[in-house]
């Protein structure tokens, strides 16, 4: 018995509609319903939004269920749905990057 040959992943992966999920974004007219506004409940996550809007390339370290993954992604998606970043890529590590491995450095 024969194994089906894998299909290599396209960068512009096509939706089951029509044309690729990046053409249909760009395409369609934004509609932004009111949804709750980004704040910071701690000083800290106050910072970490400073920081973000400030730099090209941020790291947030925390405890788990701080919010640094919700900042980190509701920020880029208000600025993509403004209109003032073109695209978002959202990506995270293989390994952990603890605290223990930004010390060792």
């Amino acid at each position: 018995m024969s194994r089906p040959k894998k299909s290599k992943k396209s960068k512009n992966r096509k939706s089951p509609n029509n044309g690729t999920i990046q053409n249909q974004i760009q395409n369609q007219p934004r509609e932004i319903k009111q949804a709750k506004q980004l704040k910071p409940k701690t000083k800290n996550q106050a910072e970490f939004i400073r920081t973000i809007s400030e730099n090209t390339v941020s790291m947030g370290v925390g405890p788990a269920g701080c919010g640094k993954t919700l900042i980190a992604v509701a920020y880029g998606i208000e600025k993509l749905l403004i209109g003032e970043y073109k695209s978002l890529i959202i990506t995270r590590p293989v390994v952990e990057a603890g605290e223990k491995m930004l010390t060792e450095a």
